[in-house]
């Protein structure tokens, strides 16, 4: 699950200060160490690796069987 911290109520504060909000608030959440899940072989899970280093990985399968051979 993606989350995002954009609403009404974090708006104004963007628009008025965009680097301070960054800084505040979008810098604290990329830096946070935390699993992120992952499709294996996915480009997210390329993109994961290579930007967030410090956050571990665990792939999950989304529900999709683990085998594509039928």
């Amino acid at each position: 699950m993606a989350v995002c911290p954009a609403g009404e109520d974090v708006l104004g504060p963007y628009l008025d200060d965009r680097k301070e909000f960054m800084n505040t608030v979008l810098k604290p959440l990329q830096d946070k160490v935390e699993t992120l899940y992952v499709l294996p072989g996915s480009a997210a899970k390329a993109h994961a690796e290579r930007r967030y280093p410090h956050k571990p990985t665990k792939q999950v399968t989304g529900g999709r069987p683990h085998s594509t051979t039928r």
